[in-house]
């Protein structure tokens, strides 16, 4: 009798199906190539499940997004136009000035017509609106389509559109009507406000917002500071609710246990029903989800009287939640959940089991828990590495020490939060629990400020898609394949991959026009001087297309930002580039910065000169001109560049600059 596949391989192929199915959305010649998989199950019949589990990824994803995909297409008639829609609130989130909701439209009218088609729309107000999920509500406005990105490394807003099945958004479109409804929603927003009002009653400010971020996810008023020090620790982690959130949880629920001596079918059922209450609670993550289900699947194992391999239990849980919502495997929360706990299976055994590691945990007697708690946290770290430098394009190697501190801090907190809800009417008791609460959350925030400070321990390089690839191999390699045929044959693949990527990548000088709105803006790299030429930006433009071009380059500094817009008279927004400035060039005589050198054009002669490029301007400063050898860049008119024709309308182009 053949074994069976390890849930792991139903798991790792249910995904390839969901990719496949995506693009075949994409593109239908990517049908052509599912042949072979077709074709397996006739001839190499032991290995149907290959076939059956990327065809079951398939119709998970056709069963999904089906309805989304046909009505989105008959949308694009729609697009500009005023619309009327009447539907319900699937999810609201309320700031202190603004609102953002996403509405399930059951009526889609215009020009009073009704269209029928099943569509979600996003929708953002500059009023603050207390609606509740499940509310009905009737809004009119400008139905507008997310527009393709047409900039290197831009925001992609239509696939992350498509990703949660959004057609559309509306800008602060026109409320007719609001009803709210009782529905299970309803209490538990009811239940989120209690809690909030309790810490923000008994807590300081900064510890009030931390507790309602680590218990319920609500991070609304967490300061901007606040997160960016998190993010810069590289604890960001321990603010949103995730699995060690559940499973501080279910140490409370076991401690419980142990006091009152109940029965495991009567935990089971409790811990079922607290967890499946918490998910709802907390706003039902990928996380949260992924860890309840682990959590039941293996408190299951026992009255059943089976032994489950933790693989086996983690590939069930995302399996179940790819059944709730297959576009999961494509959102960053998702990946990080399921790749951070199969690296603290997989890479922490590897780790724990080598002989010099085993023999320093022997020999710290009682402390090895210290040891253990710097092998979860390393071992953490290497899986996910790749990915946060993807996403992120940093990493602070000094989190890995740093969260073996703050983790049993935040699990203290996390516990005394929960106290602190139970006896809140109890004056001297709530006071005393609110004492201790602000007492660490405060030495707790001191920590992640020092460690974010710590720059010379960050890793800061944005990774690009094949070098992504390349880290997650080596990984694989290392501490999942053990043939060594195997592990010679991926090295020798990754190696001709990295060095084909050196003939590919751009370097040397060159200049990269954005497209945006109005105005010419670019970026060129000459002689090793980082330049950026501003004119006539949004705020939006600055945020959405040049900083996230800057960041995936991995532009550690601007030499120059010559401003090309007579009319900006302050440094503004660019402060928001986070990025170390050398001299900011005006136009203007009165141009006003408090944080960097300002070089006035005249001051310089009307040129600035570098090794082999030199860059000029006009007497009355209405035209610019980067010249580097015989090439000639003229902002707004076309130039000859390599013996090419081009102007500032080939936007989106990089062009390389040769001698």
């Amino acid at each position: 009798m053949s074994k069976r596949p390890s849930n792991i391989i139903f798991f790792i192929f249910i995904i390839i199906g969901l990719l496949y199915a995506k693009l075949f959305y994409v593109h239908f010649s990517f049908f052509i190539s599912l042949t072979p998989i077709a074709i397996v199950p006739l001839f190499m019949s032991k290995y149907r499940y290959i076939f059956l589990s990327v065809l079951l990824g398939m119709i998970l994803f056709n069963i999904h997004n089906m309805a989304f995909y046909y009505s989105d297409k008959n949308l694009e008639k729609f697009d500009g136009q005023v619309v009327t829609i009447k539907g319900t609130i699937k999810e609201h989130k309320n700031f202190r000035f603004s609102s953002i909701s996403i509405i399930q439209a059951d009526d889609f009218y215009v020009d009073d017509d009704n269209i029928k088609l099943p569509i979600i729309v996003s929708t953002y107000s500059n009023k603050s609106y207390k609606y509740i999920k499940n509310d009905s509500i009737a809004i009119s406005g400008k139905f507008q389509r997310y527009v393709a990105a047409k900039n290197l490394y831009e925001k992609d807003e239509i696939n992350i559109a498509r990703n949660n099945k959004i057609s559309g958004f509306m800008l602060s479109p026109k409320v007719i009507s609001h009803k709210s409804k009782f529905s299970v929603s309803k209490i538990i927003h009811s239940i989120r406000s209690g809690i909030i009002n309790i810490f923000n009653q008994r807590l300081s400010f900064k510890s009030a917002n931390f507790m309602n971020a680590i218990i319920i996810g609500s991070r609304e008023s967490l300061e901007k500071g606040t997160i960016k020090e998190f993010s810069e620790s590289g604890t960001i982690h321990l603010l949103a609710v995730s699995g060690l959130h559940v499973g501080f949880l279910l140490l409370i629920l076991i401690f419980f246990r142990r006091i009152f001596g109940y029965r495991i079918n009567i935990h089971l059922v409790i811990v079922a029903t607290v967890l499946i209450s918490y998910i709802l609670l907390t706003g039902s993550s990928p996380s949260v989800i992924r860890a309840g289900i682990m959590s039941i699947i293996a408190l299951l194992s026992f009255p059943m009287k089976r032994k489950i391999k933790i693989l086996d239990i983690i590939a069930t849980a995302g399996i179940f939640s790819l059944i709730i919502d297959p576009n999961q495997i494509f959102k960053l929360g998702f990946i990080l959940s399921f790749t951070a706990v199969l690296s603290l299976v997989i890479i922490y055994k590897f780790i724990s089991e080598l002989s010099f590691v085993n023999n320093l945990i022997l020999k710290a007697g009682r402390g090895s828990f210290i040891i253990k708690g710097i092998i979860v946290s390393v071992s953490a770290s290497i899986g996910t590495l790749p990915i946060v430098l993807y996403y992120f394009g940093k990493f602070n190697l000094f989190s890995i020490f740093a969260n073996v501190i703050l983790i049993p801090i935040t699990g203290f907190n996390y516990l005394m939060g929960i106290i602190l809800i139970v006896v809140n009417k109890v004056p001297i008791l709530s006071d005393f629990v609110a004492f201790i609460i602000d007492t660490t959350v405060i030495t707790m925030l001191e920590i992640v400020s020092f460690v974010s400070g710590i720059n010379f321990m960050k890793i800061i390089y944005k990774i690009n898609i094949v070098e992504l690839v390349v880290l997650l191999s080596l990984i694989v390699i290392i501490f999942i394949i053990h043939s060594h045929k195997i592990k010679v044959l991926l090295l020798s693949v990754i190696i001709v991959v990295v060095v084909s990527s050196f003939f590919i990548n751009i370097t040397g000088n060159h200049i990269y026009c954005f497209s945006t709105d109005h105005g010419n803006s670019a970026f060129a790299t000459l002689d090793g001087q980082n330049i950026l030429f501003l004119d006539k930006l949004k705020g939006r433009e600055l945020k959405n297309i040049i900083k996230p071009y800057l960041f995936a380059s991995n532009v550690a500094k601007l030499d120059y930002i010559i401003l090309l817009d007579k009319n900006m008279k302050d440094e503004g927004k660019i402060s928001e580039l986070d990025i170390p400035i050398g001299f900011i060039v005006s136009p203007r005589n009165d141009f006003i910065s408090e944080n960097y050198e300002v070089l006035n054009i005249s001051s310089i002669g009307n040129v600035i000169k570098l090794f082999n490029s030199r860059i000029y301007f006009s007497e009355n400063n209405d035209q610019v001109i980067l010249a580097y050898s015989e090439n000639r860049f003229l902002f707004g008119k076309s130039v000859s560049l390599n013996g090419e024709e081009i102007n500032t309308k080939n936007q989106g182009v990089i062009f390389s600059m040769k001698r």
